[in-house]
């Protein structure tokens, strides 16, 4: 029933995504057409729907065709290697806080698995999402410490959406005009300042062990259940780490080089496509499509993620039009795939080297 249920849920989002795309294909391929066509053409009652459907689709798949065409192939070959350094620094940033654990993991098996977890994330959608594999090896790394190996994945994703959305929220000044005058935009950010503000509220009371003197008796009852006395370690665990300002510090560095590095790469893409955005302007936006991209409605963001490019580059000064913005974020997204199916080829040449296979493969009960 499990089973069914989940692969239910994974069929739905996949027509979901199917949907999103779909839609803004053929919204972006009629406007592209009625540019390039007489609105008698398109229009015509000559034609059936389905006629007038292939004719939007062959215009417009062909000029999709053509702006890729022109895509500019070394801009788009330093910013495939600009992403692999972004991996790089979130395996390196994972790695302080598992030391912070003690938890002492060479950073090259870090960087490996942080591989891995890319391709899950990607390719098998689902339960088994790519935070889901860095718990599972964390906590399979010790025997003594696994509930303070898997909380290093929450803190480890914690610090870097506080990063994202305050790179988002730091360059909101520069655009204020345009977010009062563009409803897509002003909503974004009103969200996007709320989740800043509900995240450095989660770090805040991770400092001070989560709860006050107050809750010391709550505490008390959590500890008499196996549950509860994970969910205390945790906590202990989160408040040891975000005490130590060092470490602290060298997160935050890093995850401010990490969103940097995204945007550049975005901005390397939009170069490529003769694409006249700024640098301000994609630090203002990337940073919102990735955080709202990763609520789960459909697989890798896919759909939804395209939708939200189009509509917030759409807005003015920047007014991109909407066949670019597309293919800057599916060349964007090819970018991910392409890392992604590089942590797949580590995956199926380590699996059992490096004991990788034990993260999906489930343990056999013992038998007395």
């Amino acid at each position: 029933m499990t089973l069914s249920r989940h692969f239910l849920k994974s069929v739905l989002r996949f027509v979901c995504c199917a949907l999103l795309l779909l839609a803004i294909f053929h919204s972006i391929f009629e406007k592209e057409t009625r540019a390039l066509l007489p609105q008698s053409q398109v229009d015509s009652s000559e034609l059936t729907t389905l006629q007038r459907f292939k004719l939007i689709w062959k215009t417009g798949g062909s000029q999709l065709a053509r702006i890729i065409r022109a895509t500019n192939p070394w801009l788009l070959s330093i910013s495939i290697s600009t992403m692999g350094l972004a991996i790089y620094l979130g395996a390196l940033r994972w790695n302080l806080v598992l030391h912070a654990q003690g938890l002492e993991l060479p950073i090259r098996r870090t960087l490996e698995i942080t591989l891995v977890a890319q391709f899950f994330n990607s390719f098998l959608l689902g339960a088994s999402g790519g935070d889901l594999i860095k718990a599972l090896f964390a906590a399979r790394e010790t025997k003594h410490l696994k509930t303070e190996a898997v909380t290093t994945v929450f803190l480890d994703r914690l610090i870097g959406l506080l990063s994202m959305l305050g790179f988002s929220v730091a360059t909101m000044p520069l655009f204020i005009h345009q977010i009062q005058n563009a409803w897509p935009l002003l909503l974004s950010s009103l969200l996007t300042c709320g989740l800043l503000a509900i995240g450095v509220t989660s770090l805040y009371l991770a400092r001070r062990g989560w709860v006050t003197r107050g809750w010391l008796g709550l505490f008390a009852k959590l500890e008499a259940t196996k549950v509860g006395r994970h969910f205390t370690r945790s906590i202990i665990s989160c408040a040891r780490c975000t005490h130590r300002t060092s470490l602290l510090f060298h997160m935050i560095l890093l995850s401010v080089a990490i969103n940097a590095l995204c945007v550049f790469q975005f901005w390397l893409i939009a170069r490529a496509l003769d694409i006249s955005v700024t640098f301000s302007a994609l630090a203002l936006i990337v940073p919102m499509v990735v955080v709202f991209s990763a609520i789960p409605i459909t697989p890798s963001g896919l759909g939804l993620r395209e939708n939200l490019f189009v509509t917030f580059l759409a807005i003015s000064p920047f007014e991109v039009p909407h066949g670019k913005a597309l293919t800057l974020s599916l060349v964007a997204y090819a970018t991910t795939v392409l890392w992604s199916a590089f942590g797949g080829l580590i995956y199926v040449a380590f699996k059992d080297s490096h004991k990788l296979a034990e993260l999906t493969t489930p343990t056999p009960p013992t038998t007395n």
